[in-house]
């Protein structure tokens, strides 16, 4: 691992030496004057928990999330506003665009409404930089304006971060695998069918089937287009040690790659028996009554069907899975609800979230970057105030245990549901008394199986192609997500008629330009 730092670390100097004429002392360049471009507006750069001068005017930054709130948010970020005014002159005001409002940050941008910093994730962040949504953060500026939270971050997420030799968003520093799937189900109808812990795919059918068949008033899994790739993963891809290059935005429907390859060679994975099979599969799990034939114009989320009562099952990454069966365990103990790591079905490896899964993103638009790095780093280098942003009040979303532990609140589900997911810090978490062993042992088994894949931290400049991805855009819309969820009886024939219809709308152009920057990625960022 040090000789991939090291590596990266190189990458890094080359992007400052080209920046300023001078040698990086940290993973990003020395303090030097220098501005992203946006208007930001200069000031001196704070310290986390230390007093700017009172002289200096106070800013409120305007934030865009994801996410519906909950009802007590607002008091929440009053609290942080009192801390970060008096620390830093800074304040902010946090808007929420809801989770159904799919386009609403890209709206938001689009319109060049003011805001100055929003959430991306790695999906959205490379295509948003090539529309130029971001400010670029030089490594000076970054130095400048947050250097104790700068320490903190690897080089290898600044590689990560940077597209075509800049920076435009500060990655997210925590140990995620966020990819791969986990399942929460209930214990307690799993128990009253006789049906066998589950540890695989099989025993998870058998139990949808239980269900199926003797719940009428309870869907096995509330499916909607959102969660439609979700079995997919669970039922095939980690079974198979697939990753599909879409996962980086990269836009090639149905290319990818196995996990533990990285020499750069991309198939179809559309054409091979195990996704055919597969299709066939989810045609018979929706006809046995898994879920609603009406599946496609569902918009309810599924953790909200399961935490009611009226769905079986909540697939998501792990870690929010394993909060699902927390919460169902608080409001309904006699659920006994569980946890099954889908990405534990055999020996196989797991590729570690990119770090630009959570990106704390500076709008171009803004006139006060600085102050938004000052106000992040605050945020993540401050425990009173990385608590408060992450957790809520203390006493009543969390309790304070000591020693970094913490438990549920007794109104912890009055605070969150929306994306700051971004203030992830490894040296500030708190680690709640009441973490489910199956999700640690999820974790430690993940950390052992890690593969570092340098095809997974491309990231593609879709600028050459654009056409011809938003032309495959309009197919995947069209064809993919009813394969996925096994609306067509004859599976065949609509993959045959989507697979043409991306071929005529330039797939292959957009393989071959993608293979191209591939392979200069591949020559340019090592991790041997």
């Amino acid at each position: 691992m040090k000789r991939i730092l090291s590596a990266l670390l190189a990458v890094l100097c080359t992007l400052a030496l080209t920046a300023c004429g001078t040698t990086p002392s940290s993973s990003a360049s020395p303090k030097e004057e220098s501005s992203p471009e946006s208007k930001a507006q200069s000031s001196q750069a704070s310290e986390p928990g230390e007093e700017q001068g009172s002289d200096r005017e106070t800013v409120d930054l305007v934030f865009y999330w994801k996410g519906d709130g909950k009802p007590d948010n607002q008091r929440v970020w009053d609290k942080l506003n009192e801390l970060t005014s008096e620390a830093i002159q800074t304040t902010a005001t946090h808007n929420l665009v809801s989770w159904s409002n799919t386009n609403g940050i890209d709206l938001i941008i689009a319109s060049g409404e003011y805001h100055d910093a929003t959430y991306a994730s790695a999906g959205v962040y490379p295509k948003r930089v090539q529309q130029g949504a971001y400010a670029e953060l030089t490594p000076e500026f970054i130095e400048e304006h947050m250097s104790k939270l700068n320490a903190k971050i690897p080089a290898l997420a600044w590689a990560q971060a940077t597209v075509d030799g800049k920076i435009y968003g500060v990655p997210n520093v925590s140990e995620e695998w966020s990819y791969y799937r986990a399942v929460a189900v209930r214990g307690d109808l799993r128990k009253k069918y006789n049906i066998p812990e589950i540890t695989s795919v099989d025993i998870l059918e058998q139990y949808l089937q239980a269900v199926a068949d003797n719940e009428p008033s309870i869907i096995p899994w509330d499916a909607n287009p959102d969660y439609a790739s979700y079995m997919r993963q669970i039922v095939m891809d980690q079974e198979q040690d697939l990753m599909y290059c879409s996962q980086n935005a990269s836009m090639i429907p149905g290319y990818g790659y196995h996990t533990k390859d990285d020499s750069g060679e991309l198939f179809n994975i559309y054409q091979t028996q195990e996704f055919k099979d597969y299709l066939a599969k989810m045609v018979d799990w929706r006809k046995r009554g898994f879920w609603s034939a009406n599946a496609l114009n569902n918009d309810k989320r599924q953790q909200d069907s399961f935490l009611n009562g009226t769905s079986a099952i909540a697939m998501e990454n792990n870690g929010t899975v394993a909060s699902f069966v927390q919460q169902a365990n608080t409001s309904h103990p006699e659920w006994e609800a569980e946890f099954y790591d889908g990405a534990n079905n055999g020996d196989f490896t797991v590729l570690q979230t990119s770090y630009l899964n959570n990106t704390f993103a500076v709008s171009s638009v803004s006139e006060h970057a600085d102050r938004a790095l000052e106000w992040l780093q605050y945020i993540k280098c401050n425990q009173e105030a990385f608590d408060l942003l992450r957790n809520g009040i203390e006493g009543e979303h969390w309790i304070d245990e000591g020693e970094g532990l913490m438990s549920v609140g007794p109104k912890n589900g009055d605070y969150g549901d929306y994306t700051n997911w971004w203030s992830s810090q490894v040296d500030m978490h708190r680690t709640s008394v009441d973490e489910l062993p199956e999700y640690t042992a999820c974790v430690d088994s993940y950390r052992d199986r890690t593969f570092v894949n340098k095809v997974y931290y491309f990231l593609f400049n879709q600028e050459p192609v654009a056409a011809e991805i938003a032309a495959m855009t309009n197919v995947t819309e069209e064809y993919l997500n009813g394969l996925l969820l096994g609306m067509y009886d004859d599976w065949e024939s609509t993959l045959n008629t989507m697979e043409a219809a991306y071929d005529a709308a330039g797939r292959q152009k957009v393989v071959d330009e993608y293979t191209k920057q591939l392979q200069e990625h591949m020559k340019n960022f090592s991790v041997e």
